[in-house]
């Protein structure tokens, strides 16, 4: 895949979290709770960015032999 189409597909999930949280934050009263839910957005935000920069997590730890996006 191009580097390209990575970024394109990074932008677009990561500007959909960001959507979700605009609508949801406005709802939330509690400050715990909107530090919680914050923490568990910035999250989703990092998991989308390492998945699709290094790929999918294998199931088995010993195929972790892989070649980054970067070095192609």
């Amino acid at each position: 895949m191009e580097t390209n189409d990575i970024k394109e597909q990074m932008k677009a999930a990561i500007f959909s979290e960001i959507e979700q949280w605009s609508d949801e934050c406005k709802s939330i009263t509690d400050g715990y709770e909107f530090e919680e839910r914050l923490l568990q957005r910035v999250r989703t935000i990092g998991k989308i960015m390492m998945q699709q920069s290094v790929g999918a997590v294998p199931e088995n730890r010993n195929k972790k032999n892989f070649t980054p996006v970067w070095a192609k």
